[in-house]
């Protein structure tokens, strides 16, 4: 059996997406799903790849400058949406496509 030195460390696993994200979207075989949400500004969004091939996330369109790279299955990305407005994205390993809506938050 392996031993670990008295003076290690191990690292923590990293937080379920359900504590980093205010939204879940599903990325599947067949698109995302929902593919398209509205949300206040302020929310995160997080993308889990729940198929068995790779799949990206990767805006679209004028106001849609994000990219998730390459996320295996199983692979999460998260991003926080800042401004009002229509955000499309899009997977380039399928062509599957999706939206973000997001409005004024109130209750800021």
């Amino acid at each position: 059996p392996a031993t670990t030195p008295a003076n290690a460390t191990e690292t923590p696993p990293a937080p379920p997406i359900t504590e980093i994200a205010d939204e879940i979207i599903s990325i599947t075989q067949s698109g995302f799903v929902p593919n398209t949400i509205t949300v206040p500004s302020g929310t995160t969004v997080g993308w889990t790849n729940d198929g068995n091939m790779d799949q990206t996330v990767t805006g679209t369109g004028n106001m849609s400058f994000f990219d998730s790279g390459l996320l295996q299955p199983g692979d999460t990305f998260v991003y926080t949406f800042t401004a009002t407005g229509n955000y499309t994205y899009m997977s380039q390993t399928t062509g599957a496509g999706g939206e973000v809506i997001v409005i004024a938050n109130t209750t800021a």
